[in-house]
Order: C-alpha cells, then structure tokens, then sequence
C-alpha cells in the first residue's frame, strides 16, 4: 500500500468538511494524505494557523475557514487557491489579509 493509505488521508477525497473540529485535526492534512483535494472546509474551529504544509497541496482551490475567531495567521497558499473565505475571522493578521488580496481571485473577509 502507498504512503497516504498508511495516513489519516484518502487518495480520491476532493471535498473534505472539517467544521467545528478541534485544533489538531488540521494537522493531519499533509499534501501526500490528500493529493487531489480541491475543497477544504475547516471553520468555526479553535484553530490559531494552519499548517505550512498546505502550501504543498496542488489542487486546492477553496478554503472555507469562517468563524475560527481565534485565527491568527494564515500561511503561504498554494498557486492554485482562487477563493478563501475567511469571514468572522476577528483575530486575522492585517497583514495576512493584505498579502491574501495580492494573491487570490476571491477573498471574503468580515473583520
């Protein structure tokens, strides 16, 4: 069996829906566990950053994270996100939101 098998991941899952979970389930989201993810929805969590390693991810296109009040930061995205909504994001960086304008399509944000 592959590597990704061994993991938490699937090697088809496309969309994947991880609203409300607790901080440390994002950290099983590695590129190799999820090789054609395109859809990630990870809000009204606890979560402070996401994980560098999401940078690494060559499908995805959306990431839904509203809600996750607590939310600092978020890292480098790959060259293939077109839209994050990260509305109700109180805590956001303002120079996250910046750098996210200069690199998105579509930006949804409520601060």
């Amino acid at each position: 069996m592959g590597e990704a098998s061994k993991g938490y991941g699937s090697l088809s899952v496309i969309s994947l829906e991880l609203v409300g979970c607790d901080t440390n389930i994002i950290e099983f989201m590695k590129p190799d566990n999820f090789p054609v993810l395109e859809f990630l929805f990870q809000g009204d969590s606890n979560i402070v950053t996401l994980p560098e390693s999401i940078s690494r991810s060559p499908r995805l296109e959306l990431l839904d994270i509203d809600n996750c009040k607590q939310l600092r930061e978020i890292p480098r995205l790959p060259q293939s996100m077109g839209m994050v909504d990260a509305r109700n994001c109180i805590g956001l960086d303002p120079k996250t939101s910046n750098r996210l304008l200069n690199q998105l399509r579509s930006l949804s944000l409520s601060l």
